[in-house]
């Protein structure tokens, strides 16, 4: 009888330990899932961040100051006449 129950206790506390190491594995799995899903967004956020800072085009230099063609000074087109009367 002593035997019986020994061996019967021996199985139990064996299914006992594989159920918790099967436990233990999946706990585990989930765990490191959540940290490289994690790692991995984390390193795709940065590249993206990085990708968009480096195609911002730079400031572009102001263009050369342009001199006129003309520099004469502005003056009527057409000089007043002073002695010319108008006879309409």
């Amino acid at each position: 009888m002593k035997s019986v129950i020994e061996s019967r206790v021996a199985e139990r506390v064996i299914s006992f330990r594989e159920r918790s190491e099967r436990e233990c594995f999946v706990n585990l799995l989930n765990e490191a899932e959540k940290t490289v899903d994690s790692l991995l967004l984390a390193d795709a956020m940065m590249a993206l961040s990085d990708s968009l800072l480096r195609l911002r085009p730079e400031k572009p230099l102001q263009p050369p100051r342009l001199t006129p063609l003309d520099t004469l000074p502005v003056g009527p087109i057409f000089k007043a006449d002073s002695t010319k009367t108008d006879n309409r």
